[in-house]
């Protein structure tokens, strides 16, 4: 797993092709570079754009659900794949967003591509900018207390 770091300001051209910066390129192995899928954010009114490599992982979990025969499941499986796209880097390390995942996003012209562990946000730049300011470091403070002091139940050690 990659895991990846780094916000970006970047432009979309007239055509809804997206340059990938050359700093993000760089952290990701040469195989991983040729194709993305991009998805709705689950919590945000933003996308994700994820290596082939961060959708395997992802889909590998999906398919520990019971998407035939359990109607929850199914629904969850549906709304969650729903408007994915699986996206080629062109000749020029650009990408073209599809205009259904940018209207959802309201992603105009200004962009921020900011890293989230394994995966990339795609953020209107207004509305970023907007989300940030309403980060209190205090809040921010009790946050952190509350996810990172928990137990890790992937290798059970404590976050120090």
């Amino acid at each position: 797993m990659t895991n990846l770091v780094g916000e970006y300001e970047c432009k979309i051209d007239a055509k809804g092709r997206l340059a990938l910066p050359a700093g993000l390129l760089k952290q990701f192995p040469d195989e991983l570079k040729e194709r993305f899928v991009l998805s709705k954010n689950v919590f945000e009114k933003c996308l994700l754009l994820n290596s082939m490599d961060a959708w395997g992982n992802l889909t590998t979990k999906l398919s520990a659900l019971n998407p035939r025969f359990n109607k929850q499941h199914n629904e969850f499986v549906r709304r969650f794949t729903d408007g994915n796209t699986l996206l080629e880097v062109d000749n020029s390390n650009r990408i073209l967003l599809p205009k259904h995942l940018t209207d959802y996003a309201g992603i105009k012209t200004e962009i921020i591509l900011t890293c989230n562990l394994d995966n990339i946000e795609l953020w209107d730049a207004k509305a970023y900018k907007a989300k940030m300011k309403t980060y209190n470091a205090d809040d921010f403070a009790t946050l952190a207390e509350q996810v990172m002091s928990t137990t890790n139940t992937s290798n059970d050690a404590r976050i120090s």
